[in-house]
């Protein structure tokens, strides 16, 4: 059933339905929420504040098969909203392994670490629109137009943004090749 369907069951108030469309919804704008956020209660609270105005506004959606952007759009002016109010706050989480709900065990345990820890450092070292953008883009595979349609702003400035998250990104492999010579030298093996 594709969002369009499920809007109209909504509208007529079918709850099977909006279970659907959270289903659908929730894991990524959860993860866009807390990347932003920093705290898992604070996400959570915005995920749900999201979908209780849907299902009040539901039957006010001009276009039902977007209501992906209508959720993502909503989420987003209550992300800031409560940003701003919690701006002073610095999550004590580690942002990657709760945004994803798992800490996945990899086989090169050194690398994950370094790789998780120096991406940690990169988004909270973001402004909050920077980490908003990089976590759309990279994280919930959106496009530049559909970022730019959620945040309200031109897709030239989103570019823009990617442009100055990937130059931080830019570091992280620094910091990965520095650690990398690092550990070869203290092992004796150059």
């Amino acid at each position: 059933m594709d969002d369009s369907e499920l809007v109209l069951k909504i509208r007529e108030g079918s709850r099977d339905a909006f279970d659907e469309l959270y289903k659908r919804y929730s894991t990524m704008m959860f993860r866009s929420a807390y990347m932003y956020l920093g705290s898992r209660e604070d996400a959570e609270d915005v995920l749900q504040e999201t979908f209780v105005q849907f299902w009040l506004n539901a039957d006010t959606l001009k276009n039902p098969s977007s209501v992906k952007f209508w959720l993502y759009r909503t989420m987003h002016r209550l992300t800031v909203k409560h940003g701003k109010k919690h701006a002073k706050e610095r999550p004590d989480e580690n942002i990657v392994t709760m945004a994803d709900g798992v800490s996945a065990v990899k086989e090169n345990m050194e690398e994950d670490i370094v790789n998780r820890l120096a991406f940690e450092m990169i988004m909270r070292s973001l402004s909050p629109k920077l980490r908003e953008t990089a976590v759309l883009y990279y994280c919930d595979d959106l496009s530049v137009n559909e970022i730019a349609e959620i945040t309200g702003c031109r897709a030239g400035t989103v570019k823009s943004r990617l442009h100055s998250v990937r130059n931080k990104l830019a570091l992280q492999d620094e910091l990965k090749k520095n650690f990398k010579f690092q550990n070869m030298r203290r092992e004796g093996t150059i």
